[in-house]
């Protein structure tokens, strides 16, 4: 009785790993399509709204997603008193975001890029640059989501594989 039951833990241990691992990778994927989002729309509203960048964020930041949360955090830094360059609070909010979500250093360079961007150019180059950015966050998060699908399948079965293999040595 007590190897049954520890055969069904291990298994479940195993495949609960497994579940968390790809759950992990799905929610960086929505998190890398949130961010494109908040990149395109921030240069929509720098567009046609001609609204200050920090009220623009307090727009976005009342939406849902990782991103908001990543919006309302520049918000919050850039609202306080002691003044630093937008590009170190931008950096710094994302990198208190990306420890939550790991999003992966071709991400993380194509935000740091759109961001270094913001505040040190023309209105119009600005909004080239974010499009330019979000398309390109767009494209990494694909080929990730590409890459997830075909690994998807084998890691399940490689927890499945290894729940058996400890199961097997139990016996």
């Amino acid at each position: 009785m007590l190897t049954v039951i520890g055969i069904v833990l291990v298994s479940g241990a195993c495949i609960g790993f497994v579940m968390q691992q790809i759950g992990k990778q799905k929610r960086r994927l929505r998190a890398m399509g949130d961010f494109s989002r908040l990149l395109s729309e921030l240069a929509k509203s720098m567009d046609f709204t001609g609204e200050t960048l920090p009220n623009i964020l307090k727009e976005l930041a009342s939406e849902e997603g990782e991103a908001a949360d990543f919006a309302e955090l520049l918000v919050s830094e850039l609202s306080k008193e002691e003044p630093k360059p937008f590009f170190e609070l931008w950096k710094q909010s994302l990198e208190k975001v990306n420890e939550r979500l790991s999003l992966g250093a071709e991400a993380l360079s194509i935000l740091h890029h759109a961001g270094k961007r913001l505040g040190t150019q023309a209105k119009d180059e600005e909004i080239s640059g974010l499009n330019k950015a979000a398309l390109a966050l767009k494209e990494q998060m694909e080929k990730e989501e590409e890459s997830f699908l075909k690994n998807e399948k084998l890691l399940k079965s490689s927890g499945v594989l290894i729940g058996l293999f400890i199961i097997i040595l139990f016996i």
